[in-house]
């Protein structure tokens, strides 16, 4: 084996471990009997987190994000992101959000514009570092797109998505 497929070994054995990190995370936050929050969230000291976090991830982004305090039924509690009024009003665009589940700190990155108006992946992954260093946990969303098989007896065509960041 030479350098180079060496060096791609290790970057697959590395994606692998941190996806399998994501998956106990998944499984840790996951919950039989509640669906849309756990019976222990407190919606409040959670929004004066995603408050705290603001500010150091709008100079990563280098652009104000909005908290969306208008979540309900659902299993994510709030969307901090940049949103902008497209060309085909009235339609919205979501250039970049953070979506914070109200299970154990999950977070996930998702956006709805074209792709040249998406941020960048250097931008994405300075986001992520912060939001783990934050003590929240991350999850990339080809992840979430997995069937779900946890604890809760959702529909068999559910996915991790819907679970933990999508309204019920």
């Amino acid at each position: 084996m030479n350098m180079t497929q060496t060096q791609l070994s290790g970057k697959l054995f590395v994606k692998q471990i941190i996806q399998e990190q994501m998956r106990q995370w998944l499984r840790e936050a996951d919950d039989s009997e509640e669906l849309d929050c756990p019976a222990t969230f407190d919606y409040e000291a959670a929004i004066r987190e995603v408050e705290f976090i603001k500010p150091r991830l709008e100079r990563i982004v280098g652009r104000e994000l909005q908290i969306d305090r208008d979540v309900q039924d659902a299993s994510f509690f709030t969307d901090l992101g940049w949103i902008q009024l497209s060309d085909k009003s009235p339609t919205w665009n979501t250039i970049f959000a953070v979506r914070f589940s109200t299970f154990g700190k999950l977070t996930t990155i998702w956006s709805v514009c074209p792709d040249d108006q998406k941020v960048s992946q250097n931008v994405m992954v300075r986001v992520t570092k912060e939001l783990l260093a934050s003590g929240y946990r991350h999850v990339d969303k080809p992840l979430l797109c997995e069937r779900y098989d946890g604890r809760h007896p959702l529909s068999a065509n559910a996915n991790w998505f819907n679970r933990f960041f999508d309204y019920i």
